[in-house]
């Protein structure tokens, strides 16, 4: 294709907020804090009676005091201010009424999120109405309110300690329940001091910490309730919602542009709340069909969107296993502009994609056979979609890749389909059933926002692939505060090829391996030439030494350091390896008695690559990196050991695979065909499934799978964050699976990621 990888700078993650962190990052940058009520805060207007209201307020830390006894006085506090606003302003706007909500937990949260119980919450008045037993004095008798009504939250800590922190992640579980809401207040008070917060799609900005004799900041943040910043509008118009009374199900309404508006719609996926914001929204109907109504934040720094390539892939017809879009447009607020979050080194608009397909996980594969033939399908897509159209997904998951694909009757069967589309393993086993039907695909590629455009039309290639698909996972604190120039969350740690965790070639000195094509026999080797013809097969045919068609040259020692990195092709085939080790690790066969305990080998190898991290020097930590390249070595009895003894038969399987994955072919000197690892992991996918299916050797599996790990394993994450000497330490539980509905990730379509459409 002429296509230049180039390479360029990382980019980070987000993930959830934790206590230590995220007090330090609210904290770090000064002159920001400086800055906070200017850029996110609502003056109060001249003649606003500030001296007045500050004579008539009773101090709510007197003495030492417990800090149960601080709940009320703190509630009269912020509701004198806030009475005084609402008379101010002659009634014109409905009065906020803070609420002492200690005693209980917030209610009705999509996510985990209602275990969290914010000191104070605030509501417009209306939504009192609906509560009963909440007195007008703003005591509230272990009513749970639910999140969706609450407009603020209030975190008091008469230590002084974690209230940044605490409020900082009821901020972040309420953009998860109101999608509808571009940002949301904060406050954290203490006796010494109070601060304020504002968290978007951008992350979580605060003030300094503010003497509470200095009022007019804090009837600015109330204030603000009332009257938020031009540039702050809190609401997307787009989004509103219906509760029923009954069931409180909360029905989501769209309006989008043309015909693309859609009532009655179920929160159906939802991302991390800062960066892209991944929400979606799924539309049912009979008549019609279901439609998935994908919001996301999008950085207006980089060059692609998903909306326009999907649309570029189907443009010349649909493609079998590639999500189909019914549109895509930009979300704008009631100015008529995109609605939109920005910090100073990022802005981020809103976007919206119509979607008309989903699936299910990989981790619902009824056997390994069903799993490999998935797997398949799924190289072929991506190599269609890169041969076809010059689009490289870039983003590889068990989250992005699902299984058992139904597209929506919105995009009707007779629409026209693309003249070339790949062959699937049902085509090539003449194993299909229909001869009418043209979409043969066993698996659904989703979630193109890492994706690039490679087309030479475009004038600097090199910045297609520019953005590398790095998630740092780790809490990379000065990322988040905009001391690097970082924009996206991509890929996936797990998942990602070592070279891309790395950000360069691979210049360790270990073995290369004069690692051959794969040969196919039997029936393997009848249908691939069925299928694909004799010239392709010996396409790849080496002479003596040979490397995927390549000489066994490599480059010299002293000129390694000068080679740049290129995202590769072969990058992606490396993580559907890593998604490969990662199920059939976790994988236990129907029927098996559980095993007493599993394997150290297989708890050690489960606990590295979920411990997989980059850290903020966009570098993989020494210890995963070594455990990884480690895995390549393995023999076939290492590979036996890991796996469940009902599945000891795979060693040869996957060893044969890492043997392929493992050379750095960027070394060579020669470059292989951009496609060669496509071909050989292709090859020995359609050995394995030619034998499975030849011996009837299904294998079903238990969708409970293994149990990996105890409840009270726990990971540390280490990382350095904030400036020199600055080091902080991350303790966490290590996810036992990564399920569809778990909390950690969730995205369109996927019933798992659990990241992520």
């Amino acid at each position: 294709m002429g296509i230049d990888f180039a390479s360029s700078p990382v980019k980070s993650s987000r993930r959830v907020p934790d206590r230590q962190s995220v007090e330090y990052w609210c904290q770090a940058d000064q002159a920001e804090a400086m800055d906070f009520p200017c850029i996110h805060l609502t003056p109060l207007p001249n003649d606003f009676p500030l001296g007045e209201l500050k004579g008539s307020l009773v101090p709510v830390f007197r003495g030492k005091r417990k800090e149960t006894e601080t709940y009320g006085d703190l509630v009269e506090y912020m509701q004198h201010i806030s009475d005084a606003i609402y008379e101010y302003l002659g009634g014109s706007h409905e009065r906020v009424i803070f609420v002492d909500h200690h005693s209980s937990s917030l209610s009705d949260h999509p996510d985990d999120g209602s275990h969290y119980m914010p000191d104070l919450v605030a509501v417009d008045a209306h939504q009192v109405d609906h509560y009963h037993d909440l007195q007008t004095s703003g005591r509230s008798k272990k009513t749970r309110l639910p999140w969706y009504i609450t407009c603020t939250h209030v975190e008091n800590k008469p230590d002084g300690k974690d209230g940044l922190a605490q409020c900082a992640s009821y901020s972040w579980y309420y953009l998860i329940a109101r999608p509808d809401m571009i940002g949301v207040y904060g406050l954290a008070v203490s006796p010494q001091h109070y601060q304020v917060l504002w968290t978007d799609s951008s992350g979580c900005s605060a003030s300094g910490q503010i003497p509470w004799g200095e009022l007019a900041i804090m009837a600015s943040y109330i204030y603000s309730l009332y009257f938020p910043p031009s540039d702050h509008s809190p609401l997307d118009p787009s989004l509103t919602f219906t509760i029923n009374p009954g069931t409180k199900k909360i029905k989501w309404h769209i309006a989008g542009v043309d015909e693309n508006s859609y009532e009655d719609c179920t929160l159906y996926r939802w991302g991390e709340p800062w960066g892209r914001r991944t929400v979606v929204f799924l539309h049912e109907s009979q008549l019609k069909g279901f439609v998935l109504v994908k919001d996301v934040f999008w950085d207006t720094a980089r060059r692609f969107c998903e909306g326009p390539l999907l649309t570029r892939i189907h443009s010349k017809g649909t493609v079998p296993g590639v999500v189909r879009i019914l549109g895509h447009e930009a979300v704008v607020g009631p100015n008529g502009l995109p609605i939109s979050t920005y910090t100073s080194s990022c802005r981020r608009e809103r976007k919206r994609i119509y979607l008309a397909s989903r699936g299910s996980p990989l981790t619902d594969a009824a056997s390994v056979l069903h799993l490999l033939m998935v797997l398949y399908d799924a190289l072929e897509v991506h190599r269609h979609v890169l041969s076809q159209h010059s689009i490289l997904h870039r983003d590889l998951s068990v989250f992005n890749i699902l299984l058992n694909p139904v597209h929506s009757l919105r995009i009707p069967p007779s629409k026209s389909h693309a003249k070339s589309t790949p062959y699937f393993i049902n085509d090539i086993l003449r194993k299909t059933t229909s001869t009418s039907s043209w979409d043969h695909a066993q698996c659904l590629l989703i979630d193109w926002d890492n994706a690039a455009h490679l087309s030479e039309e475009y004038n600097q290639p090199e910045e297609a692939l520019a953005q590398r698909t790095v998630c740092l996972l780790s809490s990379i604190i000065k990322d988040l505060i905009g001391y690097l120039n970082i924009s996206e969350l991509q890929g996936t740690p797990i998942y990602i090829a070592r070279s891309v965790a790395a950000g360069a070639v691979l210049m360790d000195d270990f073995p290369q391996p004069h690692v051959h094509m794969p040969s196919l026999h039997g029936n393997a080797k009848r249908h691939y030439k069925a299928t694909y013809g004799r010239e392709e097969y010996n396409k790849y045919k080496e002479k003596g030494e040979g490397i995927h068609g390549s000489p066994p040259k490599f480059v010299r020692k002293k000129k390694r350091k000068s080679l740049q990195f290129r995202h590769l092709p072969r990058h992606d085939v490396e993580s559907v390896f890593w998604i490969l080790v990662i199920l059939l690790l976790r994988a236990k066969p129907l029927g098996y008695s559980k095993e007493v305990e599993t394997p150290s080998i297989a708890q050690d190898m489960w606990a590295h690559l979920h411990g997989h991290i980059i850290n903020n020097e966009g570098r993989s930590y020494s210890g995963t990196a070594a455990y990884r390249e480690l895995i390549f070595s393995w023999n076939r009895a290492k590979w036996e050991s890991a796996l469940h003894p009902g599945l000891a038969s795979l060693a040869p399987f996957l060893q044969a695979i890492a043997s392929q994955v493992r050379p750095e072919y960027s070394l060579l000197s020669v470059a292989p065909p951009e496609e060669h690892l496509h071909e050989a992991v292709r090859r020995l996918l359609l050995q394995k499934i030619t034998d499975m299916d030849d011996k009837h050797e299904v294998i079903p599996l238990d969708r409970g799978g293994r149990k990996m790990v105890s409840k009270d394993s726990t990971r540390v994450l280490r990382e350095q964050g904030g400036g020199p000497g600055v080091r902080f330490t991350i303790t966490e539980p290590v996810l036992p699976s990564f399920h569809a509905d778990g909390p950690v990730r969730q995205f369109y379509m996927n019933s798992a990621v659990g990241t992520m459409l």
